[in-house]
Formats: structure tokens, sequence, C-alpha cells
């Protein structure tokens, strides 16, 4: 019996639930990504600007593997 790997379940706590990235959440991630601070240990220093944010979030949906 061969079982395929779930790369995109739904997680649901008591106080938190885990879905799937859609393309409909980039709005409220970059508002919280675009703080400076949060990527200051991060490689690319530049990921708080849309337009480095933007190719990093489509990685992300296209890998179909995101949380």
């Amino acid at each position: 019996m061969t079982k395929e790997f779930n790369f995109n379940p739904s997680l649901k706590g008591e106080t938190i639930t885990l879905r799937p990235l859609k393309n409909t959440d980039y709005d409220n991630l970059f508002a919280c990504a675009s703080e400076k601070e949060i990527w200051a240990g991060y490689p690319d220093t530049n990921r708080h600007k849309e337009s480095s944010f933007r190719p990093w979030f489509n990685e992300a949906i296209d890998s179909k593997s995101c949380l």
C-alpha cells in the first residue's frame, strides 16, 4: 500500500490554523513583510521591498508546498 505525501495539509489547533498559501494572501503577508527589520538576518535584506518580495511570494505559490 502506497500513500502519497500531502504537501498541502490544513492543520487546525485550538488557537491557530495552518493552511496552504493562496494568491489572495499577498496583500496581508506583504503588509507584515514590509517591515525592514524582519529581514535583517536574511540573505536578501531587500525582501521588505515589493520588487524583491513579489518574486519570493510567487516562488512560494508555485512550489505548492508552502503553509
